[in-house]
């Protein structure tokens, strides 16, 4: 009966100062892995979702330049190029004369119908303005149509140091003015941290990409624009990222289907025949 007692005793005496300390001890220790687990987990979270918006940031501008030049507008697509030359001017035809088109900045030229030619300027390789039809706004009362001037190009970013912020420079409002000036023209940043980038044009007469439009020699007009573009992202690390662009007007190739009209009407020979 006392050796029960005892026992009863001993069992309500609980745990000891030193199985205390061990269990707090070991808590301590899993406590402070547990918050080198979540620490690391949420550096590394941080860091995708950086590089992410990253990304995301990056394909949202490609995807606005995508829209601005596959809109890309110009007559000579339909028309040729009219000519100026005193042979002309001596012996002008009706359709020459259709023309009254005075030549100023933003529409330098003009074609045979009397069409005036949008201005396609590519200064250097990493910028590209002209005339679009991409602005899908209507507003009653304002002073804006479908057609836009359009600029991309780079320039020395504010944020990172020897990189470059891809800019944008759209006007909407009276696209038909004879000359305005790029410089009062809002910009909007559309992706900071570029290291170079270049516009490509596919020339057809060599089947090759060339950079600049004066590459094309007497190609007037281009279908395929290429675009590279050599990005650092926040973990220093550099990227490349190509895009190709076709402008879309017309929907068809113009060349191939004057071939093949002609094909379909030159007449076969009979094999019989001598």
């Amino acid at each position: 009966m006392l050796i029960n007692r005892k026992k009863q005793l001993y069992q309500n005496q609980g745990f000891t100062l030193l199985e205390i300390l061990i269990a707090i001890t070991i808590l301590l220790f899993l406590s402070i892995s547990i918050n080198k687990v979540v620490h690391r987990s949420s550096i590394e979270q941080e860091k995708i979702m950086l590089e992410d918006r990253e990304l995301l940031d990056l394909e949202n501008a490609i995807q606005r330049m995508k829209i601005d030049i596959t809109n890309l507008y110009t007559p000579l697509f339909y028309s040729s190029q009219f000519v100026q030359t005193e042979e002309k001017n001596e012996n002008t035809t009706s359709e020459d004369s259709k023309s009254k088109f005075v030549p100023s900045e933003t529409f330098p030229q003009v074609t045979k119908s009397g069409v005036p030619i949008p201005l396609i300027q590519n200064e250097n390789k990493s910028s590209l303005s002209f005339f679009t039809s991409s602005n899908r706004r209507k507003f009653e009362n304002a002073k804006q149509s479908h057609y836009a001037w359009v600029s991309y190009e780079l320039r020395s970013s504010e944020k990172k140091k020897n990189l470059y912020e891809l800019v944008r420079k759209y006007s909407p409002s009276n696209p038909f003015v004879k000359e305005f000036n790029w410089d009062e023209i809002k910009t909007h940043i559309l992706f900071d941290g570029i290291k170079s980038m270049t516009f490509e044009f596919w020339n057809n007469k060599k089947e090759e990409w060339v950079e600049g439009l004066k590459e094309l020699s007497n190609q007037l007009i281009f279908r395929l624009i290429r675009l590279k573009i050599i990005w650092i992202d926040t973990l220093n690390s550099e990227n490349v990222r190509e895009q190709s662009f076709r402008v879309q007007w017309p929907y068809f190739d113009t060349k191939k289907d004057d071939e093949e009209v002609k094909k379909a009407l030159t007449p076969k020979k009979d094999n019989n025949e001598k």
